[in-house]
C-alpha cells in the first residue's frame, strides 16, 4: 500500500553519525510531496520544524504528517534517507508558503535558537552493564546520530545568520540544478567560516540544503531581541 511504502522507507533507515544520503533523483518528487503536506497540515508541519526535539520525536507526536494523502504528488514508493529529510522538506515548503516575497528585514535580530542538548540519560542500555555488544553498538549509533543532527542544526543557524539572503535564494532553486550549484557556491565562504575547528561534520548536499531551510524558517519566526543579545550567542 502507498502509506506502508513511504512509512517503511522513512523509518527503516539505519542510524548513522553522517546525516542524510544521496537523494538526487527523488528530491524534486519529494519537494512536491512536502508542498502538498504543508498545504494540508500547515500547523502540524510548523510545529515539527520549529521544535528543537529530534525528528523521530516530532513525527511520533504528529503521525498524520506521514499519511498517504500526498503520495499522489509523486512516486508511491518514494524513498527518503531518514526522517530528518521529511522535516527538511516541510521546512522548505513552509518558507515558500509563508515568505514568497522574501524575508523580514529584521531577521538579523532573531533571538538565538535552541538546539537539543545531548543528555546521556536519554540513552540507557537495555540490560544495564550486561547489555549485549550489539545493543551497546546500536545505542552508540543512536547517540552519535542525535549528536550529528544537533551539530548540523547549529551549523545551519550559523550559515543562515551569516547570509540570510543567499540562504533564501538557495531554497528557491530547483534541486540538483545548475542554479542550486550556483547558490551553494555563493555560500562557500560562509560554509567554511561556520565550520567549528576540530569538529568533523559529514553531510550530503540534500542535508545541507535541508538544515539551511529549517533554520531559515526558525529564525524567520523567532522573537526579535536587542542586537547585543544576538552577539552574546
Amino acid at each position: 500500500m502507498k502509506y506502508g511504502a513511504l512509512f517503511i522507507a522513512i523509518w527503516s533507515v539505519a542510524a548513522s553519525p553522517a546525516i542524510g544520503g544521496d537523494v538526487s533523483d527523488a528530491r524534486d518528487v519529494f519537494g512536491r510531496f512536502s508542498k502538498c503536506t504543508v498545504e494540508r497540515h500547515t500547523k502540524e508541519a510548523a510545529d515539527v520544524v520549529l521544535s528543537d526535539g529530534t525528528s523521530e520525536e516530532m513525527f511520533r507526536k504528529h503521525p498524520g504528517l506521514l499519511t498517504s494523502d500526498c503520495l499522489d504528488q509523486g512516486d508511491p514508493d518514494l524513498k527518503i534517507p531518514g526522517v530528518d529529510f521529511v522535516r527538511y522538506g516541510l521546512a522548505e515548503g513552509l518558507v515558500k508558503r509563508d515568505y514568497p516575497h522574501g524575508l523580514h528585514s529584521d531577521i538579523s535580530l532573531a533571538a538565538p535558537l535552541p538546539h537539543r542538548e545531548i543528555n546521556e540519560a536519554d540513552y540507557p542500555p537495555k540490560g544495564g552493564k550486561s547489555s549485549k555488544p550489539k545493543d551497546l553498538a546500536d545505542l552508540q549509533k543512536h547517540r552519535d546520530r542525535d549528536n550529528a543532527e544537533r551539530l548540523l542544526s547549529i551549523f545551519g543557524e550559523c550559515v543562515v545568520r551569516a547570509n540570510p539572503d543567499a540562504a533564501y535564494r538557495l531554497i528557491w532553486t530547483k534541486p540538483s540544478s545548475p542554479q542550486e550549484n550556483q547558490a551553494f557556491a555563493e555560500l562557500n565562504a560562509v560554509l567554511a567560516s561556520c565550520l567549528v575547528s576540530g569538529r568533523k561534520l559529514t553531510f550530503s548536499k540534500g542535508a545541507l540544503r535541508g538544515t539551511i531551510a529549517m533554520n531559515l524558517y526558525r529564525l524567520a519566526n523567532a522573537p526579535r531581541v536587542h542586537p547585543d543579545a544576538v552577539k552574546a550567542k
